[in-house]
C-alpha cells in the first residue's frame, strides 16, 4: 500500500466541519445580551459585512469563515487567525460602522504594528482543545493510501482487490478520526455495526458543540472588550443546538441498551 498524495478526505473533513459548525433551522435562535434597538442588524454587519441580514446567518457565516481560516493551509501554517477592526464614521449615522479584516496571524504575533487597527484585534488561536482536534485530523489525512501498483518489486502482475482496498482506506480514516467521530460521509457505514455508527455520532455532535463553544468563547471575549459608546452587545448566546446535557444523555441512552438508535440520533438534532 503507497501512502502517498494529499487526498480529498482532508477536504471533506474541512467541508464538514465548515458547514455542520452552526447548522440553520427554525428551532436555532441567537440572542443578544444587551438586546438594544438596532444591536442586532449592528452585530450582523459587523460579522457578515455590508450585506448584513438575518444574526443567525450572519454568525454561521462568520464562524464558518473562521473555521476555514483555521483549518485551511494558511491557519495549519501560522499560529491562528486575527480581525483587525476598524472604526468607519461617514456621517450617516450617530455611531460609526466596525469592520474586521482578517489576516493571518504571525506565529501568535502581533498585527496592531501596522497602525491599522483602533479597536482591539479578535484573535483566534489554533491551540484550544477542539481546534487542535480538528487540525491534527485534518493533518493526518492528507495523506491518503492510494491503491498498491498492478506489479510487485519483481514485475509480476498481482490482482487488485478493490473490495480490501476499501476496506483498508476506511479503516485508515476511521483510525485517523477516531477522536472527532467523523463518518466520511457514509464511507465507514458498510465496516462498523449499527452501535459504533451511532457512538460516532454522537461524538462528532459533542466535537462541534466543543468547536462552537470555544469560537464563541473568543467572539463574546472581544465583544466584551469593546469601548461601552460602540452599543454593541456584550454576548451573544445560541439556543436550539446540541447541548452537553442533550448528548450527554445520547451517550448514557447508548451505553445501556434501553432506547433504540433512531431516537438517540434524534438528541443530536
Amino acid at each position: 500500500m503507497t501512502p502517498a498524495a494529499p487526498g480529498m478526505h482532508s477536504w471533506m473533513l474541512s467541508e464538514d466541519i465548515e458547514h455542520s459548525i452552526f447548522p440553520i433551522s427554525d428551532n436555532v435562535a441567537v440572542s443578544l445580551l444587551p438586546n438594544t434597538d438596532g444591536a442586532d442588524r449592528r452585530v450582523g454587519m459587523l460579522l457578515a459585512g455590508r450585506r448584513g441580514g438575518p444574526i443567525e446567518e450572519c454568525l454561521a457565516s462568520f464562524l464558518r469563515e473562521l473555521v476555514r481560516g483555521l483549518l485551511g493551509d494558511e491557519g495549519v501554517v501560522r499560529g491562528g487567525v486575527r480581525y483587525t477592526a476598524t472604526l468607519e464614521d461617514k456621517g450617516l449615522s450617530p455611531l460609526p460602522d466596525i469592520r474586521l479584516r482578517r489576516e493571518w496571524d504571525c506565529d501568535g504575533g502581533s498585527n496592531d504594528r501596522r497602525g491599522t487597527s483602533s479597536l482591539p484585534s479578535l484573535l483566534v488561536r489554533t491551540t484550544s482543545p477542539a481546534t487542535s482536534m480538528a487540525r491534527l485530523a485534518v493533518e493526518r489525512l492528507q495523506e491518503v493510501r492510494l491503491p498498491p501498483l498492478p506489479f510487485d518489486e519483481s514485475g509480476q502482475w498481482r490482482p487488485f482487490d478493490p473490495q480490501k482496498f476499501s476496506a483498508t482506506s476506511a479503516r485508515f480514516i476511521a483510525e485517523q478520526t477516531r477522536d472527532i467521530g467523523w463518518l466520511a460521509r457514509g464511507l465507514l457505514t458498510e465496516y462498523i455495526s449499527s452501535y459504533y455508527l451511532v457512538q460516532r455520532q454522537v461524538r462528532f455532535a459533542r466535537f462541534l458543540m466543543l468547536f462552537r463553544s470555544e469560537l464563541l468563547d473568543v467572539l463574546n471575549g472581544w465583544l466584551h472588550s469593546l469601548p461601552t459608546h460602540l452599543r454593541l452587545p456584550r454576548q451573544l448566546s445560541v439556543s436550539g443546538l446540541p447541548t452537553d446535557e442533550r448528548l450527554t444523555e445520547a451517550e448514557h441512552r447508548l451505553q445501556s441498551g434501553s432506547t433504540p438508535f433512531r431516537e438517540i440520533v434524534l438528541l443530536l438534532k
